[in-house]
């Protein structure tokens, strides 16, 4: 006698029904698990950022070790020529990895990007930071002729394990993107009135990596932000589209992390 094998059941013993269950009970697993393997990747990507730049803290410690107590300016000048920046020379109008920290650095690659930048479109002028910035208030705590930065010394620096010295950073290009800039945007300037265009960048799922002056560093949470009056972004803009700002749930509480006075 012949055994007839019903429509709805496959060779393998599997009806359409069963095959459809558990295609959608896969798929229910997959859009659990693809969230926390991507939070996985991005704490991952945290936790390097985080050691790039406790080794920046650590190469401008053993810079102003060799200059008597002198911080690394943020940049030097002959005349109105910028020759050097903290992250390198300029040469033939772009950043190289000479001079600067670059010396001071464990590795021969010089300055590691940070592994969350987004696709940097700066030009050579800024270019080379790695996506870090380096605080205005230590690098360039006076000015002097042409307007060249005069960097801090370690002991105006009264509080170091709570002065930013190093954060992650970024500016707003014209098209939305996002290029380097190598200072590190306090809520006030050093030396003039007003607030700055913020720069630091909390691109680590609303964290960015901070080093302290004291060579510890570590992550904190965007507090607070402002506007960008030259490019008419507002401060919500700046805070919630680009996550751009300081922690510190007032523009008061977060200059305090700059103020080399406390």
């Amino acid at each position: 006698m012949k055994k007839h094998v019903s429509s709805s059941m496959s060779v393998y013993g599997f009806t359409l029904l069963e095959l459809l269950i558990t295609i959608a009970i896969i798929a229910i697993l997959a859009g659990m698990l693809l969230p926390m393997l991507n939070k996985a990747r991005d704490k991952g990507k945290e936790i390097k950022c985080i050691g790039n730049i406790k080794q920046l803290a650590l190469a401008w410690s053993g810079y102003a070790d060799d200059y008597g107590g002198r911080c690394i300016p943020t940049y030097t000048q002959s005349g109105w020529t910028i020759v050097s920046h903290w992250s390198g020379e300029v040469k033939d109008g772009v950043v190289v990895n000479e001079g600067g920290l670059n010396p001071y650095l464990s590795n021969s690659k010089g300055i590691r990007a940070c592994p969350a930048h987004p696709s940097l479109k700066s030009g050579g002028f800024t270019k080379g930071n790695g996506g870090y910035g380096y605080s205005t208030y230590v690098g360039a705590i006076q000015v002097g002729s042409f307007y060249e930065p005069i960097p801090a010394s370690l002991s105006m620096i009264k509080a170091p394990s709570s002065t930013v010295v190093f954060g992650d950073n970024a500016t707003v290009e014209n098209d939305g993107s996002y290029g380097e800039y190598n200072e590190l945007s306090a809520p006030t300037y050093p030396t003039y009135p007003g607030t700055p265009v913020p720069s630091m960048q909390f691109r680590h799922d609303g964290k960015a990596a901070v080093a302290w002056a004291d060579g510890h560093s570590d992550s904190q949470m965007l507090g607070c932000s402002a506007g960008d009056v030259y490019n008419g972004r507002s401060e919500l803009e700046m805070k919630l589209v680009h996550k751009i700002g300081w922690f510190g749930y007032s523009l008061e509480e977060a200059q305090k992390y700059f103020s080399l006075n406390k």
